[in-house]
């Protein structure tokens, strides 16, 4: 059923993506220039900022796959609760997040995109070991508690201002290809991996520590991308007016 409901969403998604027009920025720019848009030209253009996407990514997709993947197989299959009781509350955070994700999202506006997601980086981390600690009671109401504070608000701290700030670290003809790669690189590298690192890392030592020191590997990583990249909350999108060129001073004619 959620498969055969996904087919609904993408025929919506596709009916309002074909009534929305491109940005005045792409419009411009495609108008006085083909635009670059392979990933060659992004790599050239903006190194540094694509690595910083790429380094951006590893907290906050690790805590991504952390609380509703790997956590929910946790608490089935190594602590033996109900399945139900996760599932519930990873249902109950995602509406929470609903919430907390325009409320960072309007911070970001006013504080600035790197403090806000170094904020829910750190938070994220300080909260997986206390989440675990939870989890192991198996109270479903403590349980749902501990999805609501690590997946419904911490989290979404890096969530939020993610679209906006990665969008403005590159240029117009750049932007799609050097949003979209960078991101998905992140994407593999951090979440893809981490639910067959996790499960490694507590079937050899037998516990969950070692996956909150791994937690800390990725957030430190990203910590560091966002010390090295750039602050663009004040950052215009749409490309400057080129000044039109002055008239020629009319010629001094001898009286």
């Amino acid at each position: 059923m959620p498969f055969l409901l996904g087919a609904l969403v993408l025929a919506i998604g596709y009916v309002l993506r074909r009534g929305i027009h491109e940005t005045p920025a792409f419009e411009a720019a495609r108008r006085s220039e083909q635009p670059e848009v392979s990933l060659l030209a992004a790599l050239r253009r903006h190194p540094r900022n694509f690595l910083v996407v790429v380094g951006a990514r590893f907290a906050e997709n690790g805590f991504a796959y952390l609380f509703p993947v790997f956590a929910v197989s946790f608490l089935a299959h190594q602590l033996h609760a109900p399945e139900s009781v996760g599932l519930v509350a990873v249902i109950v955070a995602s509406v929470v997040q609903i919430a907390a994700i325009p409320l960072f999202a309007w911070l970001s506006d006013r504080w600035g995109r790197r403090p806000v997601y170094a904020v829910g980086a750190i938070a994220s981390l300080a909260w997986s070991a206390p989440f675990f600690l939870i989890l192991d009671t198996l109270s479903p109401v403590a349980i749902t508690l501990a999805f609501v504070v690590g997946l419904g608000i911490c989290y979404p701290a890096m969530l939020a201002p993610q679209a906006a700030w990665f969008a403005e670290l590159f240029d117009t003809r750049t932007r799609l290809a050097g949003f979209a790669f960078a991101r998905e690189i992140g994407s593999v590298l951090a979440g893809g991996f981490l639910p067959l690192i996790a499960t490694a890392l507590l079937t050899w030592s037998g516990h969950w520590w070692l996956v909150v020191v791994y937690l800390g590997l990725l957030t430190a990583l990203t910590l560091v991308a966002l010390l090295v990249g750039p602050e663009t909350r004040r950052s215009d999108l749409e490309p400057a007016p080129r000044p039109e060129s002055a008239p020629a001073p009319a010629a001094h004619r001898p009286g």
